[in-house]
């Protein structure tokens, strides 16, 4: 596609405002960016050494506020999506 002389590829997903959409809405993608273990795993690492209080600051910032962004698009995920969901959630709160 082009316009005004800009040409524009087909893509299999768009990034707007922070969400992944795909061509089907499942959101597949977007759940696989925000369900990282990674962030889980650093906070895991340096919980022994921090006040209770700064973890959970931590954990805010860079786990529920990326679950709870946008979360109404995911009323029509699939069972199998909302159980990663539900599971960084969980272990969230035991972190």
């Amino acid at each position: 596609v082009s316009i005004d002389g800009c040409v524009i590829s087909e893509s299999s997903t768009i990034k707007i405002l922070g969400v992944i959409f795909d061509s089907r809405l499942t959101f597949q993608s977007h759940t696989k960016s925000i369900t990282t273990f990674f962030h889980l795993s650093n906070i895991a690492k340096i919980r022994s050494i921090t006040l209770l209080h700064d973890a959970e600051t931590v954990i805010h910032a860079f786990i529920s506020s990326r679950l709870d962004y946008c979360n109404v698009l995911f009323s029509g995920l699939s069972n199998y999506a909302i159980r990663s969901l539900q599971l960084v959630q969980m272990l969230q709160l035991e972190s």
